[in-house]
């Protein structure tokens, strides 16, 4: 079986994230049971247009947007039993011109997140596109999706309910586990620099923090194109010694990152589901998360963590300040975080979408 996946990204792309990971880890487990997988991304500098690593051949051509109708033409000129098409912001266009099985993976619907990232001219006509016409190209396509609010979200823009089913992410168990704690009260945030994910909310909400809790630091992990901007606001309320920025990390410095922490911290407006709050939980540290489309799924609200309201600078403080200063409260919410990630568990999820990507082939 010769399956051909689309992802506009693979995971040696230096802007590579949660969803490529995700994707990642599905697909190497199917290239271990024996499926033949190619998988169609775009490039990015030096990078090697034909690779194979992890038992998965890639094929890298164009840009992010070019990438499309470079797959188009590749689709065209080779034989496939089965295509995959990942939607994160960029349809492939499969039902157009793919007529053997096929079947798509949605992650979130992006919505206002267009308008905030790109403008209101670019951003407001992938919008329309999302809400308007995926429903015509995509109605009769199978997706799998990575959380009840993604879910949800497919349905408000047409998408029918019968052809979705959830495989949550999961977590590396031997990766991320309990480690000893700093000393210092550390907090700490993982994702891309980028403005949906308002790193910046964080960031105001410190001088509160350290009015409480003077020796705490903050720990932001991540690159992306708002990184001047944040490190300038950081600068301008004098935080420079509360606040580093770690940039890109490897998976070790990450688990290490998360299990010394005493509470991460995820601020964005909507996300597919909250990868890093998975991740930290198993390595039994507190989570807060804005409560937004995504992450209020990957947090249990005053057992593991909280939720706050997202904006509100005000309450996120106060939360974070009552983790860092409420040691009981804080190993009860330590505990129940390591017995939350457990059901998470990567080998669960892999056996899952094995069995459902059997039946969509099969039947």
């Amino acid at each position: 079986m010769k399956i051909l996946l689309l992802n506009w990204r693979d995971l040696k792309n230096p802007d590579a994230g949660g969803a490529e990971l995700y994707v990642h880890r599905l697909f190497t487990d199917l290239a271990e049971k024996g499926y033949d997988i190619d998988w169609f991304c775009s490039s990015f500098k030096n990078c090697n247009i034909k690779e194979s690593y992890d038992g998965i051949n890639f094929i890298r051509r164009g840009t992010r947007v070019s990438v499309v109708f470079y797959a188009f033409f590749h689709y065209l000129f080779n034989k496939y039993d089965f295509v995959v098409e990942a939607y994160n912001g960029v349809p492939w266009g499969t039902p157009i011109y793919v007529r053997k099985k096929k079947m798509g993976i949605f992650f979130h619907r992006l919505g206002d997140v267009y308008i905030k990232e790109l403008g209101s001219i670019v951003g407001g006509f992938s919008k329309f596109f999302e809400d308007n016409l995926m429903k015509l190209i995509y109605k009769r396509m199978k997706f799998v999706t990575i959380s009840e609010s993604s879910k949800k979200g497919m349905i408000e823009i047409g998408l029918k309910e019968k052809n979705i089913s959830i495989i949550n992410p999961g977590v590396d168990l031997a990766m991320f586990k309990r480690g000893r704690k700093t000393i210092i009260p550390t907090i700490c945030s993982v994702g891309r620099l980028n403005e949906y994910k308002s790193i910046d909310h964080l960031i105001k909400a410190m001088p509160l923090i350290l009015k409480k809790v003077k020796n705490a630091s903050l720990l932001i992990a991540g690159r992306g194109y708002k990184e001047k901007e944040l490190k300038d606001l950081v600068n301008s309320l004098g935080l420079q010694n509360n606040i580093k920025f770690l940039g890109f990390i490897s998976n070790e410095s990450l688990s290490r990152l998360y299990n010394g922490s005493w509470v991460l911290v995820n601020t964005s407006m909507k996300e597919g589901w909250g990868l890093t709050a998975i991740d930290a939980a198993a390595s039994g540290t507190a989570i807060i998360n804005a409560d937004s489309p995504g992450l209020r799924e990957t947090v249990l609200d005053n057992e593991n963590g909280f939720l706050y309201k997202y904006g509100n600078i005000e309450e996120l403080s106060e939360k974070i300040i009552k983790i860092l200063t409420d040691s009981e409260l804080r190993k009860k919410f330590e505990k129940k975080g390591i017995e939350f990630g457990k059901q998470f568990d990567w080998n669960r999820i892999n056996e899952k979408f094995f069995n459902l990507i059997n039946n969509f082939i099969n039947n």
